[in-house]
């Protein structure tokens, strides 16, 4: 499973797939109709092809969620719009082993939503914190050396455009 050192990956809930609770959302019987947010599948094709296809999606979930996530990402045509593959997709039960598989793949860039589980990696060199955070939050993200990012917009700035000018 282990690749060169310079790939990229980036969390499932609440980065690519709102999540969240109600009528619409991933957690209900219609959770194939949940959107993706503004300007992922996008972005994530364009890193993928940065990163040399070295794009991976770890997420933690249980057996229920994971199979309901690989269903949405067939349905919404994931593959296809990300050209990330399917072995790309990589699931663990609890957020402290995302780091271990982070250093098992080579991960060097990492997006989540949660600070948290940051905290345990000890191998990557870019860590953005996806979405609206806390106050509280915002001031443990920068004692972790965290870039936030409100979305993909501006990971897609972050990684892409600016990456340009350096």
């Amino acid at each position: 499973m282990k690749t060169r050192d310079t790939a990229f990956g980036t969390d499932f809930g609440g980065v690519i797939n709102p999540g969240g609770r109600g009528p619409d959302s991933f957690f209900s019987d219609d959770f194939l109709k949940t959107p993706r947010l503004s300007n992922s599948f996008e972005t994530l094709s364009a890193l993928n092809t940065v990163y040399g296809n070295e794009m991976y999606v770890v997420s933690k979930c249980g057996p229920r969620i994971q199979d309901r996530t690989l269903r949405w990402m067939e349905a919404n045509n994931f593959y296809g719009e990300t050209k990330i593959a399917p072995d790309h997709i990589i699931f663990c039960l609890e957020r402290i082993q995302k780091a271990g598989i982070c250093r098992e793949l080579g991960i060097r860039a990492f997006i989540d939503d949660h600070a948290d589980v940051f905290a345990n990696f000890d191998t990557l060199t870019t860590r953005y914190l996806f979405g609206p955070q806390s106050a509280e939050t915002m001031i443990s993200a920068r004692t972790l050396g965290l870039i936030p990012v409100a979305s993909w917009a501006d990971v897609r700035k972050l990684e892409l455009e600016d990456r340009l000018t350096r």
